[in-house]
């Protein structure tokens, strides 16, 4: 997945995405309303919105709403370092409210950093927690059918692949319950 991420960002820059004068890219359609979005934050600055292709449970973007040349971070003038802080405070504001248990901030930038859109934006993703859970589960489970389906093979009994279940149910209930001290006797 990342090095699809990566070849993207070689394919943004290459088409000289990077330069003040290229053509609008996605976040411009979406400012002017060609594009729909679904906001979660509008000021005469900026604006956030979720991501249509989620890699988090949330996971939102913050633009300025001129672009103004600021394609890239390493492209930033002294006279954006205001806008840049709001932007960054936008990012906090909305990442403290969506999760309270933290989030992560990135800034892409240019072809080596796999920036995509050559318009700057802010990253937010928060509750990861939420997806390596969720990968461990599945993966275990997936194991255990892989078991259970070779005992079968063998003539096992159903009982083995019944006890297996439980325990692994038991184990993961982290999951049902969203704490690692529930009690399910």
């Amino acid at each position: 997945m990342a090095s699809d991420e990566v070849q993207k960002a070689k394919e943004a820059a290459a088409s000289n995405a990077g330069g003040d004068g290229a053509p609008p890219t996605i976040f411009d359609k979406i400012l002017s309303g060609d594009i729909p979005a679904n906001k979660i934050h509008d000021d005469d600055l900026c604006i956030a919105f979720r991501d249509v292709n989620p890699q988090a449970p949330v996971h939102f973007l913050v633009i300025p709403k001129n672009r103004d040349g600021l394609t890239q971070l390493s492209k930033a003038r002294e006279d954006q370092k205001e806008l840049l802080g709001h932007m960054m405070y936008v990012a906090q504001m909305l990442g403290q409210k969506e999760c309270p248990g933290g989030f992560r901030v990135v800034v892409n930038d240019g072809s080596d950093g796999a920036q995509s859109v050559y318009h700057l934006h802010i990253v937010s993703c928060g509750q990861m927690n939420r997806i390596y859970t969720l990968q461990t589960f599945m993966i275990s489970f997936l194991t255990i059918v892989l078991l259970c389906s070779t005992l079968a093979r063998f003539g096992r009994s159903t009982n083995v692949l019944a006890t297996w279940l439980n325990q692994f149910f038991r184990a993961n209930s982290v999951l049902r319950t969203g704490s690692k001290n529930s009690n399910l006797n």
